[in-house]
This record gives C-alpha cells, structure tokens and sequence, in this order.
C-alpha cells in the first residue's frame, strides 16, 4: 500500500488563500477605521466652529445691549462668510429685561448640508448682563 503525500502545490495554494483573506480582512478593517476617525473629525471641527460662533454671538450681543437700552435682539445670517457650511446663523433674543439686568439667549446654528448626508450643529448659552454698571462706564 502506498502512503498518502500530500499535494505540494496544493498546500502551498491553500497557504496563500488564507495569507490573502487575512490582508483583506484587516486591509477592510483600517479603511473602516479610517473613515470613522474623518467623520469624527469632521464632527468635531463643526462643533467647534459652532461653539466660536456662539461666543461671536455672545460677545456681540452683551455689546448691542451695553450700547442701546432699546436692543430687542436678533437673527443674523452668516452663511456667506463661512465658506463651507450651507446654513450658518446666530439667534440672538432678550428673555428677560430689568432696570439694573437683562437676560440675553443666544443660539447657533450651523448647517452643512451634502450630496450624502446633511448635518446640523445647534450650540446655545444664556448670558446676564449687568446694564446698570455697563452704562454707568459708558461716557
């Protein structure tokens, strides 16, 4: 009886089908891990320039209300000074208003809308302002 030897050729075939699956498989796995770690940064990039564009409004609305006691708030459109972004706005609003205090709110917006997917970041904060020491400094 003869013993049983094992295809050279096949072996080595064999060999080199699994070496091959395996390259794909974490080949596929740093593409996945790319992709995910540019949409995070993306993401992030957005809410960060969504939080410079609140402070934008902050700043300028506690300057309207320090500057005029008439200030009613409002809606300003920045889209054409920011570039890559379809929809970028400041909602600027006055919640409460007192002789010596007036509360401001104030919401930002920015909207990217693409071919595939559309993203909006929305940031808010409300601010007190003193108007009584404000206008006292004001000559």
């Amino acid at each position: 009886m003869r013993a049983f030897k094992p295809n050279r050729q096949g072996v080595v075939l064999i060999a080199v089908l699994v070496a091959m699956g395996v390259a794909t498989t974490i080949l596929l796995g740093s593409v996945a891990a790319s992709l995910k770690m540019r949409r995070d940064l993306r993401q992030h990039i957005q809410v960060e320039q969504t939080r410079w564009l609140l402070d934008l409004g902050v700043r300028h609305a506690i300057s309207s209300v320090t500057g005029s006691p008439d200030y009613a708030g409002e809606d300003l459109d920045v889209s054409l000074a920011i570039d890559k972004y379809s929809g970028a706005s400041v909602e600027i609003s006055i919640l409460e208003k007192t002789a010596s205090e007036v509360r401001i709110g104030v919401t930002a917006v920015l909207e990217r809308r693409g071919s595939a997917k559309s993203s909006a970041t929305r940031r808010s904060e409300v601010v007190t302002v003193d108007v009584a020491s404000s206008q006292e400094n004001v000559p």
